[in-house]
């Protein structure tokens, strides 16, 4: 059992490590093609003007470099800090997060780390949708903002997780514990949750990307509904799997969907911007001051 453990978790991170550097890959694809897409669309009549920009000299370095981080991370698991187990005390734990001590639903496990991949990936897809109205340019500019809350939404989590270090619930079975941890810092990185908090950066970061481009469009309210259910299933399916706390996905689904909000906004354009503004901006599952300097 032990072995197959083992060659799962292996496996599982492999994949992860191969998500991360694929989407980098293709982020920096799109940025040379959205290099191109300046001058093959400047005179055309038909595409709209774009209600956002970006500025490949600030955000393929952050695209990178949030990769990276997170790759790193999953890479030197052995190395980084890990807590004690005499330190575990289900008595500790709070009220709310407490019955998940005694979930075993491990099949869910399979659901939160396929779905972790797969929305991102998803939404990043979906990008596409904008070809009629807005081009290749507007195809390549959200591909890249949508890229790049995923990337930073990633990078925090991991390095908020190995600072601040958390035993998956898994580790409080007395009895059973030995089986389902990879005894590295993997087991004490339970908050907050990546698997929530990556899927909730690109659903939310696309759904405003969206509204912001189709303000009268009838799929507005399923575009929203639809992205934030998926990325809803995959947060509750951690604790079903004894993988994270309730507080865990919360947050991580709360901070992810902070970072879908603020990474488009940043993008938006606006002639009318003076330092020191500040703007409000609510979505069905964020809420988010910007000031600008």
């Amino acid at each position: 059992m032990r072995v197959w453990a083992n060659e799962r978790d292996a496996n599982c991170m492999c994949k992860r490590i191969f998500a991360y550097v694929l989407i980098t890959a293709l982020l920096c694809a799109a940025a040379t093609g959205n290099l191109l897409a300046d001058g093959a669309e400047e005179n055309r009549k038909d595409v709209k003007q774009s209600p956002f920009s970006v500025n490949l000299k600030v955000d393929l370095p952050v695209i990178v470099m949030g990769t990276l981080v997170a790759t790193s991370v999953l890479m030197l698991e052995d190395s980084l800090p890990q807590g004690h187990m005499s330190s575990l005390k289900p008595g500790r734990v709070n009220v709310l997060d407490r019955p998940v001590i005694n979930y075993n639903y491990r099949r869910w496990s399979l659901v939160g780390d396929i779905g972790t991949v797969l929305i991102p990936g998803a939404m990043l897809c979906m990008s596409f949708v904008e070809l009629p109205d807005y081009g290749w340019r507007g195809v390549l500019e959200d591909f890249l903002i949508v890229g790049q809350a995923i990337a930073v939404s990633s990078m925090m989590n991991e390095i908020v997780a190995c600072a601040m270090p958390r035993a998956r619930p898994y580790m409080y079975k007395p009895n059973t514990w030995y089986y389902h941890a990879r005894k590295s810092s993997w087991d004490w990185r339970s908050f907050y949750s990546g698997h929530a908090g990556a899927p909730f950066a690109a659903s939310t970061a696309f759904s405003y990307l969206f509204t912001v481009r189709h303000p009268d469009s009838p799929w507005v309210p399923a575009v929203w509904t639809v992205s934030l259910a998926a990325s809803t299933l995959v947060a509750i399916s951690r604790p079903l799997a004894s993988e994270h706390f309730w507080t865990d996905v919360i947050i991580g689904a709360a901070i992810g969907s902070a970072w879908g909000i603020l990474i488009p906004v940043l993008h938006e354009r606006s002639e009318k911007r003076e330092p020191g503004d500040v703007r409000f901006v609510v979505s069905p599952s964020a809420a988010a001051a910007i000031a600008y300097f």
